[in-house]
């Protein structure tokens, strides 16, 4: 410039954030002085930027998703559940987590990816898919237990007929022995069959 001025571009604290992100950092790289915990409280506090984070989220191939930024969304969609099942109802923390949630899941799978490629993507592979049934097991809400329980069944149903032998979540769902869960899914389906039929 011929003035030596330089010009500054402002940008919001969450879209700073998710860059670094998605450049690979960690949330100890990022904000060093935080614990994780403060550091997801902190993220969830902020308002969702959906616009930027669909496009961020469309941007990445199933590969990248697979391969380089497969640590951070295993990490992001597990706070994401961490905040949403704990943070109280009212709290602005749950409303974004659940934002941010059903944001990574339309990307993730417009991808197309196979059951065993959602589990690794999402779940950080196929061993760790029982944090999806101790979720729906800790709601106490219907409303949080309908949607955890649609989200089982999106997972569980997704390339069913290509891998039907390779989906966790669907293989434990068959196998479950898990009376309290199984309550509780059967007590969601009810619930929202009564409405749709009302």
């Amino acid at each position: 410039m011929a003035s030596g001025q330089r010009s500054f571009q402002v940008t919001s604290k969450f879209i700073a954030l998710y860059a670094k992100f998605l450049d690979g950092l960690t949330p100890n790289q990022i904000a060093p002085r935080e614990d994780h915990d403060q550091f997801f409280t902190n993220l969830f506090n902020l308002e969702v930027k959906k616009e930027y984070l669909r496009d961020e989220f469309s941007q990445l191939s199933k590969d990248s998703c697979l391969g380089k930024h497969k640590p951070f969304l295993n990490l992001l969609f597990r706070e994401c559940l961490v905040h949403a099942r704990s943070a109280p109802y009212d709290d602005v923390r749950k409303v974004h987590a659940l934002e941010t949630l059903s944001i990574v899941l339309r990307c993730i799978l417009s991808k197309n990816p196979t059951g065993w490629e959602v589990m690794e993507i999402l779940g950080g592979g196929v061993g760790q898919s029982d944090e999806a049934f101790m979720f729906i097991k800790s709601c106490n809400t219907e409303g949080i237990v309908s949607e955890n329980a649609l989200l089982l069944a999106i997972l569980a149903n997704f390339h069913k007929s290509e891998a039907a032998r390779l989906n966790p979540y669907l293989k434990c769902l068959r196998t479950t022995t898990d009376t309290e869960v199984m309550h509780k899914i059967c007590w969601a389906t009810n619930t929202q069959l009564v409405i749709s039929i009302q």
